[in-house]
């Protein structure tokens, strides 16, 4: 007698049993299924998520003692110039779009002008402010 007509005929003789194991298998079946579709759809919602919500940080250089490329230079008349010797150079913007999930960069540079006031990136002046570290 061969495999399958020994399962038929089990299955036949065994109905309740068989019945009872069917549903357990199809409920085991449905879980795994819907866990993983759940999964699924939890990675593209956070991947969409995330690039609606987008990131930002800035790089910025820092003009103050603590940086030992600062410089700074004093005419006696009261006008100050600050700069640093090493800026934001096309290398380090190349090292930091290396890096994975960063898709583009904005690159902004400001100043001031002595006895101007200070003005924010689209060139407003903003009265009030020091004009250097606003």
């Amino acid at each position: 007698m061969g495999t399958i007509k020994r399962a038929y005929l089990y299955v036949t003789r065994k109905k309740g049993k068989s019945i009872l194991l069917f549903f357990i298998l199809l409920i085991t079946a449905t879980f795994v299924l819907t866990g993983l579709s759940i999964e699924k759809v939890s990675q593209v919602e956070e991947k969409n998520l995330r690039e609606a919500l987008g990131g930002e940080f800035h790089i910025m250089v820092e003009l103050s003692e603590s940086n030992p490329y600062f410089r700074e230079m004093d005419d006696g008349e009261g006008n100050v110039e600050l700069w640093t010797e090493f800026p934001i150079t096309q290398d380090v913007i190349d090292a930091v779009m290396s890096t994975d999930g960063i898709k583009s960069y904005d690159a902004e540079t400001s100043g001031c002008r002595p006895g101007s006031g200070s003005f924010d990136r689209w060139g407003r002046g903003r009265y009030g402010a020091d004009p250097c570290y606003d």
